[in-house]
């Protein structure tokens, strides 16, 4: 049995094809996870949400996710070069954002060989969290949602309401996160490079102090412009597959890493 994680889909549903392809998943044992963000951007996110509905055995949630069911709701707007107009019109869209709103928005997976627990979130963690702390969060959290889907997403998306509410903010952090700044707080302010920072601030991987680190190891997408990321406290897996730069998978029991090119088709008209 082996445990594949796999980046950041956002509608590429042909290149996952051709990367299941390559690993040569044995559905009858191995697992695929997913790092969140599903949809959006790419050409076939009804295709790629249908797919992880019926065959992915763990997933969290994206801020892209998070989107698409706040549009389904009217309670945001489409933004340009948003993908979502075919989920959103299928006939089993009801069923397809039931299952995206059920899934969680962490997922641990045993230690291995002594090592500490690995932690599935789609962003990362906030410096200030213990293991404990975070999980306890990201399981409230992802309860409030289950039990008022639009009342919750109306306050994600509520700056004011999110200064108020510690589940709102962890969400925040847990689908958006980045950089933080000396206070180990998020700072939202940007979506480059590490290298291309503004003083003050730090990847949350490797901020000065970081009350989860010992006690997990983290993996991680979301972040497109850092590609992949090996270290020995986090492994980010987003390499930018809408971008034309290949969607990647990492296997738990021994680190192997593989890259399948994006595939024209999920790119869509230019």
């Amino acid at each position: 049995m082996a445990t594949y994680v796999v980046g950041d889909l956002q509608g590429c549903n042909a290149t996952l094809r051709s990367l299941l392809q390559t690993l040569a998943i044995d559905p009858g044992s191995d697992e695929v996870w997913l790092t969140g963000d599903l949809v959006n951007r790419g050409a076939n996110s009804l295709d790629a949400l249908r797919w992880a509905r019926e065959h992915a055995q763990v997933t969290v949630l994206g801020n892209h996710d998070l989107h698409l069911l706040a549009v389904a709701l009217g309670i945001r707007g489409q933004r340009p070069g948003d993908t979502l107009d075919a989920i959103l019109d299928a006939p089993d869209r009801d069923e397809l954002l039931d299952w995206l709103a059920s899934q969680p928005l962490h997922r641990s997976a045993p230690a291995q060989a002594g090592a500490p627990a690995w932690l599935l979130v789609h962003a990362g963690l906030l410096p200030t969290w213990t293991l404990e702390e975070a999980s306890r969060l990201a399981t409230q959290a992802s309860e409030a949602l289950r039990a008022d889907r639009r009342g919750f997403l109306e306050g994600l998306f509520d700056r004011k309401a999110r200064r108020r509410d510690p589940l709102l903010a962890a969400t925040r952090a847990l689908t958006t996160l980045r950089c933080v700044d000396d206070q180990g707080e998020l700072y939202a302010d940007h979506k480059g490079e590490p290298s291309d920072r503004p003083d003050g601030t730090h990847p949350w991987f490797s901020a000065p102090t970081r009350a989860w680190a010992g006690q997990c190891r983290v993996l991680f997408g979301h972040w497109a412009a850092l590609g992949l990321h090996v270290g020995e406290e986090a492994v980010g897996l987003d390499s930018g597959c809408v971008w034309g730069r290949g969607l990647s998978a990492y296997r738990l029991e021994d680190g192997a890493l593989v890259t399948a090119p994006t595939e024209p088709e999920d790119l869509g008209p230019s």
